[in-house]
């Protein structure tokens, strides 16, 4: 049995750690360099706030667990691309025009692919177990039910 709080908290966090993972090895090979300085630190805070906040309105962590996996694959890429619009438009808005657009869409596929695996991983994982919920079982294909799909 799986307690369902303690995966959605599983998930935010290994996916906040492969986030900062990938920007800094992206960084390291580009600049030999770990931690990233000036405009790419700036980047980084814009990218983690970007994803973050389009992670939590569209409740990514939820529907991974829950819905099946191509509503969950149109969420994530729909989530990426608006967080990668929101980075573009601060980019042009601000004095970051040095940054590299190909880091941008390397960083931004590497994170949708990503969290494609995880999804397939959790769904192949979670698939056949029981998820407890508020002290009630149910199992996946109880909670995934959703009558507007």
């Amino acid at each position: 049995m799986i307690n369902k709080s303690k995966l959605i908290n599983l998930l935010w966090v290994l996916d906040i750690l492969v986030f900062t993972v990938s920007f800094l090895l992206l960084h390291y090979r580009k600049f030999s360099m770990f931690s990233p300085t000036e405009n790419y630190f700036y980047l980084y805070v814009i990218f983690i706030i970007s994803w973050i906040t389009f992670s939590l309105y569209y409740n990514k962590i939820n529907v991974i667990i829950d819905k099946n996996i191509w509503i969950v694959i149109r969420i994530v890429f729909w989530s990426s691309v608006m967080s990668l619009l929101f980075v573009v438009i601060v980019i042009s808005f601000s004095d970051l025009w040095s940054i590299s657009r190909k880091f941008i869409a390397t960083f931004t596929v590497i994170i949708i692919l990503y969290e494609v695996l995880i999804t397939l991983f959790v769904k192949s994982f979670v698939g056949s177990k029981v998820i407890l919920q508020n002290d009630k079982e149910q199992t996946l294909e109880e909670s995934s039910s959703n009558k507007f799909y």
